[in-house]
């Protein structure tokens, strides 16, 4: 009878030992598929983003290769623009999804999460300078007058938008990262 009820005992803390354990393998699991899930949402944001710009430029643009006014040089700088978006956005969709299928510790993801955060704050400082890069585009084409006013402003409109929109896009990133916690 004493046998019995210790082999019971030894079977329930085993059954308490065993689900505590895979609790913390489930929370590890749980942290980085949510890592990994919010940063292919948000390529995926920028992936949009970059179709839609490629895809509408050539559309409103009365002459796309060879830009006579300020709308089509606006949307010329788009529509590149927004080919390296997409080259980029591509390469981490790649990058992302083969870092997924790694195994990572708490501390690893931890780690990681960090270096993201860290790329994504210096890329925001460089979303601004595209930003203040335009509107010295436009403003050196209102104080020389040899310059193509309609290059510079349609350019610099150009960029205001793209780094504005990188700009939004990125803090939106770091604030979802933000959310993340690893014990």
């Amino acid at each position: 009878m004493f046998h019995k009820k210790k082999t019971i005992l030894l079977v329930i803390i085993s059954v308490i030992f065993l689900s505590l354990r895979s609790t913390g393998q489930a929370d590890s699991i749980f942290l980085k598929e949510k890592f990994y899930r919010v940063q292919q949402q948000s390529l995926f944001m920028l992936s949009g983003w970059s179709v839609l710009n490629i895809g509408i430029s050539p559309m409103i643009s009365s002459n796309l290769r060879n830009p006579t006014n300020q709308i089509d040089h606006f949307h010329r700088t788009n529509f590149y623009w927004n080919f390296l978006n997409l080259g980029i956005a591509g390469f981490s969709h790649y990058s992302v999804l083969k870092k997924s299928k790694e195994n990572w510790t708490v501390s690893e993801l931890a780690t990681q999460k960090h270096k993201v955060q860290k790329a994504i704050t210096v890329n925001m400082g460089l979303d601004l300078l595209y930003v203040f890069g335009g509107f010295a585009l436009k403003y050196a084409s209102n104080r020389n007058g040899n310059l193509d006013a309609a290059a510079y402003h349609g350019n610099g409109n150009s960029l205001i938008l793209q780094g504005g929109y990188l700009f939004l896009y990125d803090a939106i990133f770091v604030l979802r990262l933000n959310k993340i916690k690893f014990r």
